[in-house]
């Protein structure tokens, strides 16, 4: 929910919205209650760069660092799944049906 109305008022990109966006990312804390609150401030970060104009030109210039570090984070922990063959000489051919059995 709260992610939702970072993103409904980063897309109106005037001083309004910029004004709401800077009080948001320079509120210390960040949350009034102790929770952990880094994957709102990742999508923040993400939302400010993501939607480029005039009117966002500082915190865009604040964010910067932060979504290096975070496209460069996501780099290290992306894991690529290899393709493996599956040899298929260890399956049996034929057109005979398996055997099933039922326990009572």
């Amino acid at each position: 929910m709260a992610t939702s109305f970072i993103h409904s008022i980063a897309i109106y990109k005037n001083k309004r919205s910029e004004k709401i966006l800077n009080f948001i990312l320079n509120r210390k804390p960040f949350m009034s209650c102790p929770i952990d609150t880094n994957y709102l401030k990742r999508e923040l970060v993400f939302v400010i760069w993501n939607n480029p104009c005039e009117a966002y030109i500082n915190i865009r210039k604040q964010v910067e660092m932060s979504v290096n570090k975070y496209e460069e984070d996501d780099k290290i922990n992306q894991i690529e799944i290899p393709h493996l063959e599956l040899d298929s000489t260890l399956f049996p051919k034929g057109s005979s049906k398996e055997p099933v059995t039922w326990w009572n």
